[in-house]
């Protein structure tokens, strides 16, 4: 008998994926793009508060993607078509999906979701399974 419900995929991605490549592509449009949080905070559909918080580390910490190269080089990509003006909201929301979806495929939260969920990431090979071909289409 199962003594709690494990967190989907998903869960696993909204709860801590997104938040810490928000906190990076923030970071990195404030320190090497000189985007204000007023303008990062329009871009991205969140609250100035919330830029705030993402650089002061309130947010989106539980996860470092820096030392990630192919994770930051996405969010390198993405932040230049912001900083450049080519991005739309909906793009940058896409873009976010694709880099989660992206790390999910390539195993980088197993790790994490073992600390948190009782799972053998050497048998689990759901996300492997199911983002593979999404991450490739797009």
């Amino acid at each position: 008998m199962y003594s709690r419900a494990m967190l989907t995929p998903f869960e696993l991605a909204y709860r801590y994926v997104v938040p810490a490549l928000k906190r990076r592509l923030v970071e990195i449009l404030s320190r090497e793009y000189g985007m204000n949080q007023v303008d990062i905070a329009r871009v991205l559909g969140i609250s100035q508060s919330a830029v705030s918080r993402y650089l002061s580390m309130e947010r989106g910490a539980l996860m470092d993607v820096r030392g990630m190269g192919d994770v930051d080089e996405k969010l390198r990509r993405l932040a230049r078509s912001i900083a450049s003006g080519d991005a739309s909201r909906y793009q940058v929301l896409a873009g976010l999906m694709g880099v989660a979806l992206y790390m999910l495929r390539e195993r980088y939260l197993c790790e994490y979701h073992t600390e948190i969920d009782d799972i053998d990431p050497k048998s689990c090979r759901i996300c492997l399974s199911m983002f593979t071909s999404l991450v490739e289409n797009s």
